[in-house]
């Protein structure tokens, strides 16, 4: 099942048909990482991710695509359209066979969100703290690719999701961006609880 979120980050230069036609490819593309992780007991990752890559480059040529496995392709080339994924969101569950994880890809247009695609779910976490069924989450080492898609989901829930310092999270989508490798982030279905969090790791 494959579920998009609307955002506000959506610009007036995505007319009604171009957005019919990107969700119609990153549908496509989920499908695609699907047939791969369902075929694939080894290796499932980086084929997901060139099933995506492939289809999403051969509907959209001038775009580019930034991926956990293969980085940022086609190679040195800047666009306002950037697909960010994760083929494979939540590895340690699938190598378990445990199914908690899922497919994740951002689209974004000149670094901001157009619309998420969530394909499955570890993404199952975030999915229960937006229902209400978790109160906070606090995870290191993540890449873009592991939480860009989340961020419009959380906000549109009535949730907040920042940097471990209380900062926007921000990802300027160029093979030039500056930015840390790595990003910690905290994010809670109520401020008051993401303030309580934020103020008791400040102090330890």
């Amino acid at each position: 099942m494959c579920c998009f979120y609307k955002t506000s980050g959506e610009s007036d230069d995505i007319t009604p048909e171009i957005l019919d036609e990107l969700l119609r490819v990153a549908n496509e593309a989920a499908d695609a990482a699907d047939g791969c992780i369902v075929e694939q007991a080894t290796n499932a990752d980086p084929a997901a991710e060139d099933a995506m890559i492939s289809l999403i480059l051969q509907n959209f040529p001038h775009h580019v695509v930034f991926g956990e496995e293969r980085g940022w392709l086609p190679e040195g080339r800047d666009a306002d359209f950037v697909w960010v994924l994760d083929p494979i969101d939540g590895t340690t569950s699938f190598k378990n066979g445990i199914p908690l994880f899922g497919t994740l890809i951002a689209l974004l247009y000149k670094s901001k969100p157009v619309q998420e695609p969530i394909y499955g779910a570890e993404c199952f976490t975030y999915g229960l703290l937006a229902s209400g069924f978790v109160d906070l989450i606090i995870q290191s080492f993540l890449g873009p690719y592991d939480f860009l898609a989340f961020i419009p989901i959380i906000e549109g829930a009535g949730g907040i999701i920042t940097d471990c310092a209380g900062q926007k999270l921000e990802w300027k989508a160029s093979p030039l961006s500056i930015g840390p490798a790595y990003y910690r982030i905290i994010a809670a279905g109520d401020k008051q609880v993401h303030q309580d969090a934020l103020e008791y790791l400040t102090n330890v």
